[in-house]
């Protein structure tokens, strides 16, 4: 049997990127590397995605990022996924860089993973509808509209929030569209 590094031909990419303590972290913290049970995992980016939630604290930073640079190296090589896995690691990747926004050129990279998220958002919207009658939240959407309130632009979030909305995301957007509002008005 391979294990996850080896079914995804990820192997010298791994040994050639991670110093021994890092992969020693990477191993210890999370399984999916060495487990040879046969994932359905779509894509190598999709595989590497699923890795950030085990190792995505900030003691890890220089780990988790070269993990995400490659699963964004990966996404803009292969182009042609499905739209929910794409979703999917987008979701991942916006946890990861957001958690690390002090981290050199994080924040930008989290801001452009929100757009291209926010961008595939109505296909998304579509293949979950066909799925589920329960439309998930869209990470993408909140965490743009966290970092616009944070920033005090009030417009832009009412219009993320109404687009959120729009599509039939889950989420509190008409609290998030209330309380901009209110702000505007003050």
């Amino acid at each position: 049997m391979k294990n996850g590094l080896e079914r995804h031909g990820l192997e010298k990419w791994f040994y050639e990127t991670f110093d021994e303590n890092e992969r020693k972290t990477l191993f210890e913290s999370c399984p999916l590397f060495l487990d040879e049970s046969e994932k359905n995992y779509t894509s190598d980016a999709q595989f590497l995605a699923d890795t950030l939630p085990w190792f995505n604290k900030k003691a890890n930073v220089i780990i988790s990022m070269k993990v995400v640079s490659h699963t964004i190296a990966l996404i803009n090589k292969e182009k042609s996924f499905k739209v929910l896995d794409l979703h999917l690691i987008y979701n991942h990747l916006i946890a990861s860089l957001y958690r690390n926004r002090d981290f050199e050129g994080a924040f930008s990279l989290c801001v452009d993973i929100c757009n291209r998220q926010i961008e595939i958002g109505p296909q998304a919207a579509i293949e979950f509808k066909k799925e589920s009658p329960y439309m998930p939240s869209h990470r993408g959407f909140e965490q743009l509209a966290i970092i616009e309130k944070k920033n005090k632009n009030w417009p832009r979030v009412i219009e993320i929030c109404e687009q959120a909305k729009a599509q039939g995301w889950g989420g509190d957007w008409d609290k998030r569209i209330e309380e901009a509002r209110k702000k505007i008005n003050t």
